[in-house]
């Protein structure tokens, strides 16, 4: 999304009542609205088909005990998403954050010989923050295959 629009739908301000969030949240489960077009008009809904988007997909981020936020896919093609949109992303999600991760133990556990005592404990910090990042991202692309494809919170509308 261009920065214009990002400033646009940020001055308008989250809508949690919005129909495809609500569900998300309250199923804990991905939501999706195949056409915009099919939906009750609201100001977001005006900026986001204004901008040509058509259709949206919202996944809940779960921490071990409650939402901890939203993943909101939208594209300008109307049309359901297949199950495997967010498994398709797999590798391009984890494997960059996956040579991060591999390339800061590294030089943790190697930090003597690297000559990067100094800069252990900042490696250290970008180590946990990555493996958390994977942890949540692992989530997010793992969660459609802990529901059932038959699911209420993944029908058509």
């Amino acid at each position: 999304m261009s920065d214009e629009l990002i400033a646009e739908l940020n001055r308008q301000g989250v809508d949690l009542s919005e129909k495809t969030i609500a569900e998300a949240a309250a199923q804990k489960a991905p939501a999706q609205t195949p056409d915009l077009k099919d939906e009750a008009p609201s100001p977001i809904l005006e900026i986001l088909l204004r901008a040509g988007y058509r259709a949206g997909l919202v996944v809940p981020l779960l921490g071990p005990e409650a939402l901890i936020g939203m993943l909101v896919v939208r594209r300008k093609a109307p049309g359901e998403f297949p199950q495997h949109t967010l498994a398709s992303m797999s590798h391009e999600l984890r494997t960059p954050l996956n040579a991060i991760i591999g390339l800061t133990e590294m030089m943790v556990s190697n930090a003597t010989r690297f000559g990067t005592e100094k800069a252990a404990e900042p490696l250290r910090r970008v180590h946990r923050a990555g493996t958390h990042l994977l942890g949540l991202i692992n989530q997010v692309l793992d969660l459609p295959r802990s529901k059932p494809a038959s699911s209420s919170s993944a029908r058509k509308r």
